[in-house]
């Protein structure tokens, strides 16, 4: 379900709620340790879970905040067969809680009529996840992909009239150079900058 409730005098409200229930046959999983992974099938799986979206636009359009949440719990529902040791584990390799926010403050008319000046942030959280079985081996052996919390920070100037438009970025992913990893452990670069322009006709 998704309200775009009608702007009000404190601005713009917006919210997003939604359920769902996937059963999945013959499941395609990659699984493995730090040294071999394959893909494996898993005979049955079952996945439920709530997402949910909020967000506001302050009168004039100066800010817009957004956020959203997801949490799914995918899980074996093997009986038999190599995996049906792990019925009732989740799925490996899958992360279960996540979310993200993000704020824009933007400025119109900053040094000549036509133009926009916005301020981007953006943030993304990770909830910790097994790399394999939950139920196999001791908690502090476990390996895990750790939790992740990743910023980004982006400035962007807009002039748009008849003639054309450019437009400027300057972006920073990754502001604070946390560890962050891929679905599967491997880790990703950290803080990195981009800068574009863009001339269009």
């Amino acid at each position: 379900m998704t309200f775009d409730l009608a702007e009000t005098r404190g601005g713009a409200w917006r919210l997003g709620i939604n359920g769902f229930l996937r059963s999945a046959d013959q499941l395609i999983v990659l699984l493995g340790n730090d040294r071999v992974q394959s893909y494996q099938n898993v005979y049955g799986a079952t996945s439920t879970g709530v997402e949910s979206a909020v967000g506001w636009t302050s009168p004039g359009e100066y800010l817009a905040l957004d956020g959203n949440f997801t949490y799914q719990s995918f899980r074996n529902t093997s009986t038999q067969g190599t995996f049906g040791d792990f019925e009732g584990d989740r799925i490996p390799n899958r992360p279960y809680l996540f979310a993200n926010t993000s704020a824009r403050l933007q400025l119109q008319g900053v040094m000549v009529a036509p133009d926009q000046l916005s301020l981007h942030w953006n943030t993304r959280f990770v909830q910790e996840y097994y790399r394999g079985w939950e139920s196999v081996g001791l908690e502090e052996f476990k390996q895990v992909t750790p939790s992740q919390l990743v910023h980004s920070l982006a400035i962007v100037y807009l002039v748009d009239t008849d003639q054309g438009s450019l437009s400027s970025s300057v972006e920073v992913q990754n502001l604070t150079n946390a560890d962050v990893y891929d679905f599967f452990g491997v880790q990703r670069p950290g803080r990195a900058f981009y800068a574009k322009m863009t001339f269009e006709l």
